[in-house]
C-alpha cells in the first residue's frame, strides 16, 4: 500500500512541519523506521526523522501515546489555505482559544528541527470474538480506489509508567502537575442537582467530525472525515446525548452550531463565544459536554476502530480529556471538572470493562473554565461507525446523569 506522507503547511507566515515529526528528508528513513519498531518495543526514547517516516509512524506513535491520536484531516470543506487536505495532527490540533493561547507556537517546531519523544510501552488488545448466537460477519468486499483497511481494537494501556492508575479507571497526565485520583474520585461535585433547572450544555467545537458509514468495505480518506451533514456525525451523537439526559431527569439542552466550518481554525474560539451567550440564556448551566470524536491511524496507513465488546454489541470507546491551566489561561478550578470527569469513567468501566481509554489531562483549557462540571468526550474515532458510537453515547449519558444526580460510584 503506498504510504501517504505530512505535508508542511504555512502558519504566520513561516512554514511549519508536524509537533513531534519533521520533514527532512534523510537517506537513512529506512533504518530509522526499524528503530522506531524496537524503541517502541523496549518502551525507550527515539528520534523521528525523515517525511516518510513521519508518515508510516505517526498513528503508531500517537496511539502508543496516550492515544491522543493523529490522522490526516482531509475534506473538500475546508479551504486548504487554512487546513491542508492531508494535515497530520494531534486530536483537537488547534488547542483552545489557539489565537491567544500563549503556548500556540509550540505546537509546532521548524522544519528542520529534530524533535526527541518519548514512547511508553502500552497493551493494545484485540476485542473478544463476537457472540455466538450472532450471524458471522459477511464476507470482507474489496477495498475502493481511496479506501483504507479497518481494524478494531481494545486500547487498554498497562499501568505504570506515564499512565497512573486507580482501580479501573486509569490517567495519562500530560501536565507537570500532581493529580490526586482518589481524592477527587471521593470529593463531592461542586454543584448541586435540581430537576427544576437547565443544568447541562451538549456542544461541539468540532461538530463537521463524522462517522465512517455502516457496512463499508474500508474507509474512505477522500469522501469520510468531516460533513455538513448532522445526521452522520458527532452531532447526532449529542442529539441522543442530550435526549437521554433529559428523559433520565437531567435538564439539557443541545447547542447544534457548527463551530468548525467554514474555519477549523478557531473552533474554540467560536465554541467558547457560543457558550458564554447560552449561560446568559441558561443562567443555571452547571456543565458543558463538548462531544467530539477521535481518530487513529495505524503504521500501514490502516484505520483503527477502538470498540469494546459487550453483550455480542461493539461500543466504540471513549476517551475523556481533561483541560487544566498550565498553558496560560485561566482555569484555575480546573480540578473541579476532574471530580465529575472520575466519577463518570469509574461509572462506564464499572458497567463495560474498558468502555472509557484513559483520561488524557493535557495544559490546554478546551473552554472547561466555564462551568465547574465541563467534560470533553471523545467517542470513537473516525472508523468507528454511527450505530456503535450512539450505542456508546446513550449508555454514557445514563450513567453521567446518576453521577449528578448524586448516585456515587461505589
Amino acid at each position: 500500500m503506498k504510504k501517504r506522507r505530512s505535508r508542511p503547511f504555512k502558519r504566520g507566515g513561516a512554514r511549519f512541519g508536524f509537533y513531534h515529526f519533521h520533514l527532512r528528508r534523510t537517506a537513512a528513513a529506512a533504518a530509522a523506521a526499524a528503530a522506531v519498531c524496537c524503541a517502541v518495543y523496549f518502551g525507550g526514547n527515539l528520534l523521528l526523522s525523515g517525511e516518510a517516516l513521519a508518515a508510516d509512524r505517526l498513528g503508531r506513535a500517537a496511539l502508543f501515546l496516550g492515544a491522543d491520536s493523529a490522522f490526516p484531516a482531509s475534506s473538500p470543506l475546508f479551504d486548504r489555505r487554512e487546513l491542508p487536505s492531508r494535515l497530520f495532527r494531534l486530536a483537537l490540533p488547534d488547542g483552545p482559544d489557539a489565537a491567544d493561547s500563549p503556548l500556540s507556537a509550540g505546537v509546532f517546531r521548524e522544519a528542520d528541527e529534530d524533535i526527541t519523544i518519548s514512547m511508553p510501552a502500552v497493551a493494545v488488545s484485540a476485542p473478544p470474538p463476537p457472540s455466538p448466537e450472532k450471524p458471522p460477519p459477511e464476507p470482507t468486499r474489496e477495498l475502493g480506489e481511496n479506501e483504507v483497511p479497518v481494524e478494531d481494537i481494545t486500547v487498554m494501556p498497562a499501568a505504570g509508567g506515564s499512565y497512573e492508575a486507580l482501580g479501573n479507571i486509569m490517567m495519562l497526565n500530560r501536565t507537570s502537575y500532581d493529580i490526586d485520583m482518589e481524592a477527587l474520585l471521593a470529593a463531592p461535585l461542586p454543584f448541586e442537582y435540581d430537576a427544576e433547572k437547565t443544568q447541562v450544555l451538549v456542544i461541539h467545537t468540532h461538530g463537521s467530525e463524522c462517522y465512517n458509514p455502516e457496512g463499508s468495505a474500508g474507509y474512505d480518506t477522500v469522501a469520510n472525515g468531516r460533513s455538513r451533514d448532522p445526521a452522520v456525525g458527532v452531532m447526532a451523537v449529542g442529539e441522543l446525548f442530550c435526549r437521554i439526559l433529559n428523559e433520565n431527569g437531567v435538564s439539557a439542552v443541545h447547542d447544534t452550531a457548527v463551530h468548525d466550518y467554514p474555519s477549523y481554525n478557531g473552533s474554540y474560539n467560536s465554541s467558547n463565544a457560543a457558550i458564554t451567550e447560552l449561560k446568559k440564556q441558561y443562567p443555571d448551566l452547571v456543565c458543558v459536554v463538548d462531544i467530539h470524536r477521535d481518530a487513529l491511524e495505524g503504521s500501514e496507513g490502516q484505520m483503527y476502530n477502538p470498540v469494546v465488546v459487550h453483550d455480542g454489541e461493539k461500543y466504540a470507546q471513549l476517551m475523556l480529556v481533561m483541560g487544566t491551566d498550565e498553558g496560560g489561561l485561566s482555569h484555575p478550578d480546573w480540578r473541579d471538572n476532574l471530580k465529575l470527569a472520575f466519577k463518570l469513567e469509574k461509572a462506564g468501566n464499572d458497567v463495560i470493562e474498558g468502555l472509557f481509554r484513559p483520561m488524557s489531562v493535557r495544559s490546554q483549557r478546551f473552554n472547561q473554565h466555564q462551568t465547574p462540571g465541563s467534560l470533553l468526550i471523545e467517542v470513537g474515532s473516525a472508523a468507528s461507525t454511527l450505530p456503535q458510537a450512539e450505542r456508546s453515547a446513550e449508555l454514557a449519558a445514563r450513567l453521567l446523569a446518576g453521577v449528578i444526580k448524586g448516585k456515587q460510584p461505589s
